[in-house]
């Protein structure tokens, strides 16, 4: 069989998801996944030169499709590969991608059955997806990642992602090997095509489903002609079989939108001698599908029925437009409407003209593999969007958007042939202009996540580990869902197993943020740690805390397994309730800071060394001036809230000062471009804590008159 060199790698990332997928059925087998895939590829790298020189593989070295790999990957990097720090793209638009490092994580070493796991948001994680049938197989090379390196998985996320993308660029060469013969214009459009602006923009996201989907569909169809023109038999129907059963295994029984049709089309053709070949090909593709088919309950599970209820959007701010599966949206976040929207419309027009011209003439010509990849795939997805709602429609739009754009490249090709040189140029302008604008507007509006603050969570994680059960006040899935997890980590906001009442008896809702002070008492003190947000107006834990880390970003506290008991506490009490108390008493004393405006005047009091702290987030340059001079600058720090970041100690005296917040614009720096919110510049003296105050009833009145935080009466 002909099977083109380009095509291995994608091949073998299809047959690692349809090896791992069994194994993933049991506990026992799936500290198997990884020795068996390596097993495998050393055999196949043991084979593969006595096969080079034999007829029944035909490889051939081409440089032009390893070069798209190299470019495309490069491209979906170099937002995440410029700031210099391993990260995370998406951050506060989607947590998703924490949830994925938690299934990740579990199924690698624990197959997909849940047991012996305590009670934390971690564990509510994985029951929530594991325990709905959530198709785990666009994660499964992510999986021998974890196992093969040793760094965080957090860290090799965005880069298997590129990995996907530079995947989808070696097969899209493949398809438009006939209809664009120009290696050089062949290259840019495998390059352009892989990267069409909605799929960047997933990808910027950590959307994995969407770009392994779209990877395994354009395998299928760079397969099946190949296939069905050979003789049947099962060893040439395997690798077109290896690559549908991917594409369920990635996008569970959802993927047959998208496989139907193109078997519809392949009847359509009606190549008599096609018949027997697709016979074997799909009933082979129906048997490497039985263990995806046998978690298909997913659509039907809690987590499934939230894809298809109603007019849910998602974290779309509106359902998009169908036009952007063209591969141009020209804005920073894909949510949005393009500022330049009649310039938009003209290049859309433009692609969509040059590909529909593109696919006619490729079919014409006898070249039915664009047409039998494209068309179906686009079918499947006018499904899917007339059909589900927002958010799957806009999930279905990403996975076909390449289409257009290698339609439009073969479009160019046909230019190219009739030596049209310079429509073909302006063509080509147009298109991978368009693609460009779109994604270094993407560039510069990507957020990222703070890699020093997840390096800090992620020490947290290692010092605290089975010390828990633990909480976080601050809304973070990041940590309570992965680098906490083996501390048990719950977070108040977050998907929990205890309710963390406030004061009042409401909950937090998910993503807002409260101080420890704003719990009850009694919900506190159910966890052992506690992983608090530094803060210079945070409140101190109860009495039975002590402080065991302090790092930039968080506190960790921590009580005794069996801790005092506290029967009561009061808030900024007054002298009179304090009075009113009984036995042995312990206070803390109110932090005391100077709030000042991002851009007005503060007056110090007491003159001394103070700690500059900013309140907000952001991901471009924020320079933060005091009296005119420069204090620090900062970049990068985006939250899901606006918390505190304290920036530097400076040392000021009695009197009034100015302080100044600037906002720096775009640059070159990723996420230059991404919302900035400053709310307030906070002076506090950089001295520690002040310690509990111990005293008894008998002699409370010491505490009267004093700026206290709170008073616990002891056990």
């Amino acid at each position: 069989m002909r099977l083109r060199g380009a095509l291995l790698p994608p091949l073998g990332m299809a047959g690692m998801i349809v090896i791992a997928l069994p194994l993933t059925l049991a506990g026992a087998t799936a500290q198997w996944i990884t020795p068996v895939i390596v097993a495998v590829g050393l055999a196949g790298l043991t084979l593969l030169p006595g096969r080079l020189n034999r007829n029944g593989l035909r490889f051939r070295l081409d440089g032009f499709a390893p070069a798209a790999a190299v470019l495309v990957f490069a491209a979906y990097a170099a937002p995440f590969v410029a700031t210099g720090q391993t990260t995370l793209g998406g951050y506060v638009r989607l947590d998703d991608t924490a949830s994925w490092l938690a299934i990740t994580d579990w199924v690698a070493h624990h197959g997909v059955h849940l047991g012996g796991l305590p009670p934390s948001t971690y564990s509510l994680t994985l029951k929530y997806y594991l325990g709905s049938d959530y198709p785990v197989g666009g994660l499964v090379p992510l999986m021998l990642g974890d196992r093969l390196f040793s760094t965080d998985l957090a860290w090799l996320y965005q880069p298997y992602l590129a990995f996907v993308a530079a995947m989808l660029a070696l097969t899209l060469y493949v398809i438009a090997e006939r209809a664009i013969p120009n290696r050089p214009v062949r290259l840019l459009a495998a390059v352009v095509a892989s990267q069409p602006a909605l799929l960047f923009g997933y990808v910027l996201w950590g959307g994995f489903k969407e770009p392994a989907t779209a990877a395994m569909l354009a395998l299928v169809g760079a397969l099946v002609v190949p296939t069905l023109d050979r003789a049947a038999s099962l060893r040439c129907s395997l690798p077109a079989a290896v690559a549908a059963a991917a594409v369920i295994g990635v996008a569970s029984v959802g993927g047959a939108v998208w496989l139907v049709p193109m078997l519809a089309a392949i009847l359509i053709v009606g190549r008599r001698r096609w018949a027997r070949p697709l016979v074997i090909v799909s009933g082979l593709a129906l048997i490497l599908s039985i263990p995806s088919l046998t978690r298909a309950s997913f659509l039907d599970s809690a987590a499934g029925a939230t894809l298809h209820s109603g007019d849910r959007i998602g974290n779309l701010i509106r359902p998009l437009s169908v036009l952007q599966v063209i591969g141009v949206w020209p804005v920073g976040d894909f949510r949005l409407r393009p500022d330049l929207l009649t310039q938009t419309h003209v290049i859309l027009a433009v692609v969509g003209v040059a590909a529909v011209g593109g696919l006619i003439a490729t079919w014409r010509r006898g070249d039915p593999a664009l047409a039998i990849y494209g068309v179906p795939v686009l079918v499947g997805t006018i499904l899917v969007v007339v059909i589900e709602n927002a958010w799957v429609g806009a999930k279905a739009l990403a996975i076909a958007s390449p289409v257009p754009l290698l339609a439009a490249f073969a479009g160019a090709g046909v230019l190219l042939r009739m030596a049209r040189r310079t429509e073909t140029i302006a063509l080509l302008a147009v298109i991978a202009g368009g693609v460009m604008w779109s994604n270094v507007l993407a560039y510069g509006n990507v957020a990222l996540a703070p890699h020093n603050r997840f390096e800090e969570l992620r020490s947290i994680g290692q010092l605290i580990a089975g010390q828990g059960p633990t909480l976080m006040t601050e809304y973070e899935p990041f940590g309570v869902r992965w680098f906490l997890r083996e501390a048990d980590s719950e977070g108040a906001s977050e998907l929990r197993y205890r309710q963390v009442p406030l004061r009042n008896g409401q909950l937090l809702q998910k993503g807002q943020t409260a101080d420890i002070d704003a719990f009850k008492l009694q919900a506190v003190l159910v966890y052992r740690t506690l992983v608090l947000r530094r803060s210079p107006l945070a409140g101190r834990p109860p009495s039975p805390y002590r402080l065991i880390y302090t790092g930039r970003y968080y506190e960790v506290w921590q009580r005794p397994v069996n801790p005092p008991v506290v029967r009561a506490q009061l808030l900024t009490p007054s002298c009179s309730e304090i009075l009113r108390l009984h036995g042995q008493l312990a206070a803390s004393v109110a932090p005391a800071a100077i709030v000042a405006n991002p851009d007005g005047t503060f007056t110090v009091d007491r003159g001394g060394r103070y700690g500059v702290w900013l309140q907000g987030s952001f991901g471009g340059l924020v320079t933060v001036y005091i009296d005119g001079r420069r204090v620090a600058s900062a970049r990068g720090e985006t939250s899901q809230n606006t918390p505190f970041l304290l920036l530097a100690n400076r040392l000021l005296r009695p009197g009034v000062h100015t302080v100044l917040v600037r906002v720096g614009g775009a640059d070159l720096h990723p996420g230059s471009t991404t919302a900035t919110t400053v709310q307030s510049v906070v002076l506090a003296l950089a001295h520690p804590r002040p310690p509990l105050i111990y005293t008894d009833a008998a002699h409370a009145g010491q505490l009267c008159g004093r700026n206290l935080e709170w008073v616990d009466e002891l056990g």
